[in-house]
């Protein structure tokens, strides 16, 4: 996962993102060191917050041409963010 490098290119820095989450700072840091810790809930609500289309977009890296591509047909075909997964 790049939410690293996903901070750094929105300008978030670690306390903005974890206020932006009602969350602890430290669990923004323990994403960084270990996405795995993100469920499927929580990886689009971490989308939400930076202003991505899409949460899949977490795990390629923001610089990269595919995400460039992608970025530019969801918004010319104006598609919405897809819905959160059901709480279980």
């Amino acid at each position: 996962m790049y939410l690293s490098e996903w901070m750094d290119e929105k300008g978030v820095s670690d306390t903005e993102l974890a206020s932006r989450l009602g969350v602890a700072v430290v669990s923004v840091w323990r994403w960084q060191k270990s996405p795995t810790r993100l469920n499927p809930l929580k990886q689009f609500q971490v989308a939400k917050a930076l202003g991505l289309l899409w949460p899949g977009q977490l795990w390629m890296h923001p610089r990269a041409k595919a995400m460039r591509m992608i970025t530019i047909v969801l918004e010319e075909d104006g598609s919405e963010a897809p819905s959160p997964p059901a709480a279980s």
